[in-house]
């Protein structure tokens, strides 16, 4: 597995992450919650933007905080392109027991790289 996330903005409302690599690996944490200042108490994914190598899938998917290994996989991307869910309110996690983690798994053994534009909830 080759895989490198960067927090390239942290800000109180808002964070993006970049994350490069390349495939095939199973569920990895790529955005925990835990880490980011301040801590929310929720993350919704605004936007996708991404660059997936042929024959090579990326599936974005929810932390799982009962010991599972994912939520459920919720986004899968391959090609390029981006997506904006602004006009949709975001990518809110209703998973019943996530912990807030954002986790990738890849199919195929080609490069990639996402950036993951999130809104940070950090109020009651």
């Amino acid at each position: 597995m080759d895989l490198h996330t960067k927090v390239v903005h942290d800000g109180v409302k808002n964070a993006s992450v970049q994350v490069t690599g390349r495939g095939p690996f199973s569920w990895t944490v790529v955005v925990d919650a835990s880490e980011l200042r301040p801590v929310p108490r929720d993350i919704r994914i605004d936007a996708v933007y991404y660059a997936i190598a042929d024959k090579t899938e990326v599936m974005i998917g929810w932390g799982d905080s009962s010991g599972n290994e994912y939520t459920a996989p919720m986004l899968p991307l391959g090609g390029r392109g981006r997506i904006d869910f602004a006009e949709v309110s975001g990518l809110h996690n209703i998973a019943t027991h996530s912990n807030g983690d954002i986790m990738i798994r890849a199919y195929g053994e080609g490069l990639f790289t996402l950036v993951l534009d999130l809104s940070k909830h950090t109020g009651n």
